[in-house]
């Protein structure tokens, strides 16, 4: 397999490797914390499976993280793009914790866009989210 980054190209022995890689950015904010973003591949999943893995994630988030709050899950749909997002809170050792999630089924890969921030830092969490999804220019 050939795997491509931005830098350079690997050349993996074998075959049926599965691209599940990540990439996440981080912008440091005035208060000394971060807000991140996280762009994360999976498997490709069918439109009609999207709900019932974003409802799996969830309970997870639930049942894994202190103090999970759901506030939004919507679906979401464009000339180019359709997905879910949704909006949750948890509490870390560094405090209240926002999470802004966008799930992005295409046709070979579901992508999971996460952006991260501690509560004061809520209204950037969404921003980012939205500016990314509205970004997105498909190959």
């Amino acid at each position: 397999m050939e795997y491509r980054l931005n830098e350079l190209t690997i050349t993996l022995p074998g075959t049926g490797w599965e691209d599940t890689s990540s990439h996440r950015l981080a912008l440091p904010a005035p208060d000394g914390t971060r807000v991140t973003l996280e762009i994360r591949r999976d498997a490709p999943i069918a439109r009609e499976a999207l709900a019932a893995r974003v409802d799996a994630d969830l309970k997870g988030h639930g049942r894994f993280q202190r103090g999970f709050e759901l506030l939004v899950r919507e679906a979401f749909e464009s000339t180019e793009l359709h997905g879910v997002r949704t909006s949750f809170r948890t509490v870390a050792p560094e405090g209240a914790i926002q999470h802004e999630v966008a799930y992005l089924p295409l046709s070979e890969v579901l992508l999971v866009f996460v952006a991260r921030g501690t509560i004061t830092h809520a209204r950037e969490c969404g921003e980012l989210l939205q500016a990314a999804i509205e970004s997105i220019r498909l190959r």
